[in-house]
């Protein structure tokens, strides 16, 4: 476990980010994309990118995990936690749909540091990708 993830307005508190882009990482729950940035990171643009299942599946870490993903807005809370207890703050900014093969949303943005949080879209289809981009409260960690 890289991280824990904490969302108030999903009612997601603590729950554990494996670093690994496996597809059996992505059923035990939400997985970090090792390609992507670490909220501990010395860079000033970070792309900090999670993602879970819509529905997963029944009895693991990954069933329902990112269900209410699309009910995120604007100011939402998004805290990460690393190993050591440091906490770093995000808010929700914005949110969108792309297609399953939109690989720009790996890249950082100028001047950003933020997480994404993807998952598939829309029920019951799930062909394409919910991504919701929150950006960091304050240049240091939180606590």
């Amino acid at each position: 476990m890289a991280l824990t993830l904490t969302i108030p307005a999903m009612r997601l508190y603590d729950v554990p980010v494996i670093n690994s882009e496996s597809e059996a990482a992505l059923n035990r729950g939400v997985i970090h994309v090792p390609k992507t940035s670490m909220p501990w990171d010395r860079k000033k643009q970070k792309n900090i990118y999670l993602a879970g299942h819509r529905i997963g599946y029944p009895g693991t870490g990954s069933r329902l995990i990112f269900y209410n993903l699309d009910k995120l807005a604007p100011g939402n809370s998004v805290v990460l936690r690393d190993r050591s207890g440091r906490t770093y703050e995000y808010r929700v900014s914005e949110k969108f749909v792309v297609g399953p093969y939109a690989d720009w949303v790996f890249d950082t943005v100028p001047g950003r540091d933020m997480v994404i949080l993807q998952t598939c879209t829309p029920i019951p289809t799930f062909n394409k990708r919910l991504i919701v981009r929150a950006d960091r409260v304050t240049d240091a960690a939180v606590r």
